[in-house]
């Protein structure tokens, strides 16, 4: 179990994940659109600025609190470079600080926060919308 942030030839952040549970998943810097899986289950986004050492430790605050629900919630993990990339998968969007985590439920924002979170704060504000009692598509 461990990750590494690179640079793909094109020079965009690519995320590395070794030995991850399914329900984990590395997602490209700047798709063209959100990902259709997204709009199923329940998931919890971590997009982290590739170049930020916080946010990069940030990502072993997310994989523990996904762990926390052994399979009921999904996490994707999104390196960006800026905050223009948020345009194309989640549109509206206009973070300002970064860790910026956001908890999708079938596709509809149910929870976002933006900056460093605790464990401790994720769970419960996975448990406060209900997250955690969906079934997850992996």
């Amino acid at each position: 179990m461990s990750f590494r942030v690179t640079r793909g030839v094109d020079r965009r952040p690519v995320l590395l994940l070794e030995n991850e549970a399914p329900y984990i998943k590395a997602l490209d810097a700047t798709p063209p659109a959100r990902e259709p899986e997204l709009d199923h289950g329940v998931w919890l986004i971590l997009a982290f600025a590739a170049w930020s050492i916080p946010d990069i430790a940030a990502i072993e605050t997310a994989l523990e609190a996904a762990k926390h629900f052994n399979g009921r919630v999904n996490l994707g993990l999104r390196p960006f470079d800026d905050f223009e990339e948020f345009a194309n998968w989640n549109p509206g969007t206009a973070p300002t600080s970064s860790p910026y985590w956001i908890l999708f439920r079938d596709g509809d924002k149910w929870w976002e926060h933006q900056g460093l979170a605790t464990v401790d704060v994720l769970i419960d504000a996975i448990e406060s919308t209900g997250g955690d009692q969906k079934d997850v598509v992996n």
